[in-house]
């Protein structure tokens, strides 16, 4: 628990002046501990939440960091399974069932921009 959420909640806002978007998804994102206490499967949920959420406010596009790779200390191979696994379920899902929903996975620890 953080405040009044739970790890896996997710809030979007209006993203203001921020350059090149139009919304920020805020992610209640789980520490690692030690692999025993289901902080994979936290995860999975909040990368579920955070893409099923962007449809249901009608966002078309989204980049997903590598969440909690960085002060929570989630192994970094870890979690990028946990988001892959998940997005390419919801993306079979997304396109078995015509639903307009692009997502675009951005690590945060490279270089690189993608840019939908």
């Amino acid at each position: 628990m953080l405040g009044e959420h739970e790890y896996g909640d997710v809030v979007i806002t209006l993203a203001f002046n921020l350059p090149h978007c139009q919304n920020v998804i805020h992610a209640c994102a789980p520490y690692w501990v030690d692999g025993k206490c289901l902080e994979e499967t936290i995860l999975e949920y909040l990368y579920t939440q955070i893409i099923e959420k962007s449809a249901q406010e009608n966002i078309t596009s989204i980049a997903i960091p590598a969440v909690s790779t960085g002060i929570n200390g989630f192994p970094f191979k870890k979690a990028t399974r946990v988001l892959l696994k998940t997005s390419i379920y919801i993306l079979i899902l997304v396109f078995i069932f015509k639903d307009p929903l692009r997502t675009v996975f951005i690590n945060i620890k490279s270089r690189y921009n993608i840019h939908p």
